[in-house]
């Protein structure tokens, strides 16, 4: 034991503690997912997403929505609405051109993740289906959003990127 104090006195009066500092990010991926799934026989569709807890608090707080420090005990529910307009800016659903709105219905804390789900109503018949999945990209150039559209028992997947927002399909 004395043998640790040691050491340690003499890192702090030499002034060099440059070894024992090391730069790490909270995480090294900054990664999301999400699923758009068709309810059959549902007029409302949901669409369930997973974030990083620390990069959803970081973007909401970059886009100004919350310019107050919220402790993440409190945030899912003090800052619903600017989670709600941060993801209806940066994720956006449209059907044969038309914007779907959507509202977030659940939200959920588990381990460093946060859980959304989102409730729309898309439009009765459609045959094109566009989806911009940007969110985060403005605080991380590396951000990857993994999308699985569910419809009609077709499973499809997507990866959006900073080079490839945008992906559109017809059903």
């Amino acid at each position: 034991m004395l043998f640790k104090y040691l050491i340690t006195a003499f890192i702090f009066l030499s002034g060099n503690q440059s070894f024992l500092s090391i730069k790490m990010n909270a995480h090294a991926l900054h990664l999301s997912n999400f699923e758009i799934r068709e309810d059959a026989g549902q007029s409302m569709m949901n669409l369930r997403l997973r974030v990083f807890q620390d990069d959803c608090r970081d973007a909401i707080k970059n886009a100004r929505l919350s310019a107050v420090p919220i402790a993440n005990e409190t945030f899912l529910t003090d800052q619903q609405a600017a989670i709600e307009t941060y993801f209806q800016t940066y994720l956006q659903l449209k059907f044969d051109d038309n914007p779907a709105i959507f509202t977030l219905i659940q939200s959920n804390a588990e381990a460093d993740i946060y859980e959304f789900t989102f409730s729309f109503s898309p439009p009765g018949q459609w045959k094109k289906m566009a989806i911009r999945a940007d969110y985060f990209m403005e605080l991380f150039d590396d951000q990857s959003n993994i999308g699985m559209v569910v419809f009609k028992e077709i499973k499809q997947f997507f990866r959006f990127t900073a080079g490839q927002k945008n992906v559109e399909f017809v059903y």
